[in-house]
């Protein structure tokens, strides 16, 4: 039989690994003298999105091109098939990170399978691959497939950095992308609607500033997120139409200052954000409109 003695020397074993195994996954450090029924304290998702430390850097995706981060496989084991098409003004270039590019005619859809376990090994025993997309014309716009005529594409997009300047519509552009966790800056001078950009990415943590100088309607942009933590300001000078942006986004804890002067309506912008806890500047929401629909804006 165990003894007292033994059994707390187990215990304080067990609390180190525990320790150290949140510490390793979440960046967050436990003070020593802290009590185990306490530990729930700091282990609360963090508003600020921690991305795999071993995915392949997009620091490097220059002015005009488009940047993602690949899983190799579903959340079923399948080989990943990566899917989109890419609207250009020349064809379009796509360095799918295995060692493999294609050079494909804007408008025409690229689809790709990867080898299982080929890429970049990460985190979660997957490995991950780093696709580059680039064209000697503008890029105007990016449109995840979701369905193809030989079956359901399950996007495995995990992180996405777009530096294509040129885009003029993110309507639905990755729309139902069940695995994206991660956004940069979104800073398009000519994105006139972003229109279910991300509708229903469940997996979707962290958006970065969000700049559209020229954009008038952000209808459901994030609707159905339904594990967004944080995004950035919204500078959309020119925006009339913002209804349901962020609902059902019940893990949003903040959200970055609001510039929608000229939006004449927010209905149900915040629509079941009961996570939410701080907002920056609104006041410049609808100040140059007549009238502005606030209705169920933060209802729930």
């Amino acid at each position: 039989m165990i003894t007292l003695a033994e059994f707390m020397v187990n215990m304080m074993g067990i609390k180190t690994i525990i320790k150290n195994r949140i510490k390793s996954h979440l960046g967050v450090t436990i003070p020593d003298n802290t009590n185990f029924i306490d530990y729930a304290d700091y282990i609360k998702l963090p508003p600020t999105y921690i991305p795999d430390p071993l995915w392949p850097s997009l620091d490097d995706i220059a002015d005009g091109q488009i940047g993602m981060i690949v899983r190799d496989r579903d959340d079923l084991g399948v080989a990943a098939r990566c899917a989109f098409t890419i609207t250009a003004t020349a064809n379009y270039l796509v360095d799918w990170g295995d060692g493999t590019s294609n050079t494909i005619v804007s408008g025409t859809m690229a689809d790709h399978t990867y080898a299982l376990g080929a890429g970049t090994p990460d985190s979660k025993g997957t490995t991950t691959f780093k696709v580059r997309i680039s064209s000697t014309g503008t890029i105007t716009r990016v449109l995840m497939a979701s369905k193809l005529a030989t079956g359901n594409v399950k996007q495995t997009v995990q992180s996405v950095e777009i530096k294509a300047g040129g885009i003029t519509t993110l309507d639905s552009a990755f729309a139902f992308c069940g695995m994206l966790q991660r956004m940069g800056d979104i800073n398009l001078a000519s994105c006139s609607g972003a229109n279910s950009t991300f509708l229903y990415c469940p997996a979707l943590i962290s958006i970065g500033n969000i700049a559209m100088q020229n954009c008038l309607s952000v209808v459901s942009m994030f609707n159905a997120c339904l594990s967004l933590r944080s995004i950035g300001n919204f500078d959309l000078p020119k925006c009339t139409a913002a209804t349901s942006v962020l609902y059902f986004c019940g893990e949003l804890v903040s959200v970055g200052s609001v510039n929608l002067p000229l939006c004449t309506s927010v209905a149900t912008l915040f629509y079941a954000c009961v996570s939410l806890q701080t907002i920056g500047d609104m006041s410049r929401i609808g100040s140059g409109a007549a009238s502005v629909d606030c209705d169920s804006m933060f209802f729930r």
